[in-house]
C-alpha cells in the first residue's frame, strides 16, 4: 500500500514539472515573439514588387515648317541704288530672272570713256601704219625699225584696253542685276528701292524647291538612334485648313550643335544627355514651302529587360543599382533583409526603365522606403 502512494506522488510530480516546464518554454515564446515584433516595429518599412520582362515603347516626335532642302543666299555684284525690285517673298522664279535692278549710270559713263581712248588707239595705230609706209617709199630703213616697234608698242597697249573693255562690260553686266541661279521660290529680300547696297551685302535668300522639301526637329539621341536613314515615315501635313497624311523618309541623322545636360536614370548614361537633329525629307505635289508638318513614331525598345519604376533605379558612384529584399524563414517567422543589386539599364521613358542585367523577374524589389537602407539591414514589408 505505501508503495502504491509513493508512485502516484512520483507520478503527480512529474506532471506538475511537466505542465510547469510548457509554462516556462510557453511564456519563453510568447515573450520571444513580442520581443520581435515589438524590435520589427522599429525597422524600416518597404512595399516590394515583382517586375515583368517586356519592351518599352518610345515615341518620337516633333512639328515645325517645312523648308527647301538647298537655299543659296544672293549677293551684290557693286555698289549702287536699287532701281527696282522685280519680285515679292514668295514668288516663284525661273533661272536667269532677274530678281533686282541697280542704277549703273557711273559705271557706264566710264565705260564710255574708256571706248573712246580705244577708238583713239585705234587711230593713232592707222596713223603709224601710214608713216611705215612713207619711211618705206623714202627708203628710211632706221625709220622703218623705229615706227614698227612703236607700232607693236601701240597694238600691246590696244590689247590691253580692248580686255579692259570686255572686263568693264561684264562687271556692268553682272552689277545692274542679281538674277536667280535656279529655279525656285524668293524666302527672303533685304533690300529696299531707292536705297544703296554695297558690294558683297546679302541682299536675297532663294530656295529651290526642286529637289523636294525637309522638316528638320532636334529630339534625344537615345531616341534619335532608334530611327534609321532611309526609314518611311507618316507625317501629319496641313495645306491651308486641311489636314492630310504624308510619306517622308529618314534623310539624315547628326549631333546637334548644342546639346543640354542632364542626369538620372531616365538618360541612359552618366554623362551629358545628347541631342541629334533628324532631317525628313518629304515629298508631294500639294506640299509648299512653309507648310505645318507634324511627327509622331512610336518605337520599342532595342533590346528588352525588366521594367522597373524609374523611381526604383538609383545612381551611385559605380553606377546603377537597386534595392531587393530576401526572405529568411526561421522557426518564429520569416526575416527581410535589404540588398544592393548592380543593374545595367537601357531604354527608358517618362515613368519606367528597363532593367538589360542584374536582376531576374522572380526577384522582389524595392518600389518605396520609409527611410535609406544599407546593406544587409532587417526590413519589414507594409
Amino acid at each position: 500500500m505505501s508503495a502504491m502512494l509513493d508512485d502516484n506522488r512520483l507520478q503527480r510530480r512529474k506532471r506538475v514539472m511537466g505542465i510547469a516546464l510548457a509554462l516556462f518554454f510557453g511564456a519563453l515564446a510568447v515573450l520571444t515573439f513580442f520581443s520581435n515584433t515589438i524590435a520589427g516595429l522599429a525597422l524600416p518599412k518597404v512595399t516590394v514588387t515583382k517586375p515583368d520582362f517586356g519592351q518599352l515603347e518610345r515615341t518620337i516626335s516633333g512639328e515645325g515648317e517645312l523648308e527647301a532642302e538647298k537655299t543659296e543666299e544672293l549677293y551684290a555684284e557693286g555698289d549702287g541704288n536699287v532701281t527696282k525690285i522685280h519680285v515679292e517673298e514668295g514668288d516663284a522664279v525661273k533661272k536667269g530672272q532677274t530678281l533686282i535692278s541697280y542704277d549703273t549710270t557711273e559705271a557706264e559713263r566710264n565705260l564710255a570713256d574708256e571706248e573712246t581712248r580705244y577708238a583713239q588707239a585705234k587711230l593713232r595705230m592707222e596713223k603709224q601704219r601710214e608713216g611705215i609706209v612713207d619711211a618705206l617709199r623714202q627708203d628710211n630703213q632706221a625709220g622703218v625699225r623705229d615706227l614698227k616697234r612703236d607700232l607693236q608698242i601701240a597694238e600691246y597697249d590696244l590689247e590691253i584696253q580692248r580686255r579692259k573693255l570686255v572686263t568693264m562690260r561684264e562687271g556692268i553686266e553682272q552689277s545692274s542685276a542679281v538674277r536667280a541661279p535656279f529655279d525656285g521660290i524668293v524666302t527672303d529680300l533685304q533690300v529696299t528701292e531707292g536705297l544703296p547696297s554695297s558690294r558683297g551685302q546679302a541682299v536675297a535668300v532663294i530656295a529651290d524647291v526642286s529637289r523636294g522639301l525637309v522638316f528638320t526637329f532636334t529630339e534625344d539621341a537615345d531616341d534619335a538612334d532608334k530611327l534609321r536613314i532611309g526609314e518611311t515615315v507618316s507625317l501629319s501635313a496641313y495645306i491651308g485648313d486641311k489636314r492630310r497624311m504624308v510619306k517622308g523618309k529618314v534623310d539624315d541623322i547628326e549631333d546637334a550643335e548644342d546639346s543640354g545636360s542632364s542626369g538620372g536614370a531616365g538618360s541612359g548614361d552618366s554623362g551629358d544627355e545628347k541631342s541629334k537633329t533628324i532631317t525628313i525629307k518629304v515629298n508631294g505635289q500639294e506640299l509648299q514651302l512653309g507648310s505645318q508638318v507634324k511627327l509622331s513614331v512610336k518605337k520599342t525598345g532595342r533590346l528588352g529587360g525588366i521594367i522597373l519604376a524609374s523611381d526604383s533605379v538609383q545612381q551611385g558612384s559605380d553606377g546603377y543599382f537597386v534595392w531587393t529584399v530576401k526572405e529568411k524563414k526561421g522557426p518564429l517567422g520569416s526575416v527581410y533583409t535589404a540588398e544592393k543589386a548592380a543593374v545595367t539599364i537601357g531604354d527608358s521613358d517618362e515613368t519606367n526603365t528597363e532593367i538589360v542585367d542584374g536582376i531576374m523577374p522572380d526577384e522582389q524589389v524595392v518600389e518605396e522606403m520609409s527611410e535609406p537602407l544599407s546593406e544587409g539591414q532587417r526590413v519589414r514589408l507594409k
